[in-house]
């Protein structure tokens, strides 16, 4: 609720408070809504990568894939560049 009603706030303490609040716990509540689980193990994979290692096939083929697929783009274009290298 607090996430849909303030993000950055909701975020913030999530991100700073995640030894209290376990990404699983999180990710398991976020799961009807793919926009805040994307924010979420966004913030958190800057953060700490290592944190979302569990999560990463979730992030990069589903959440990216549907809400910010410029990244996969971009991700792509720099596989077909260093393949061109070679």
């Amino acid at each position: 609720m607090l996430l849909q009603l303030h993000q950055q706030r909701a975020l913030d303490l999530l991100v700073a408070h995640v030894t209290e609040i376990p990404i699983d716990t999180v990710v398991s509540q976020l799961q009807s809504s793919r926009k805040l689980l994307h924010l979420y193990l966004d913030v958190m994979f800057k953060r700490d990568p290592q944190l979302c290692k569990d999560f990463q096939d979730l992030q990069v083929c589903i959440l990216y894939s549907s809400i910010d697929s410029r990244i996969l783009l971009l991700l792509y274009y720099v596989i077909m560049l260093c393949i061109s290298m070679y």
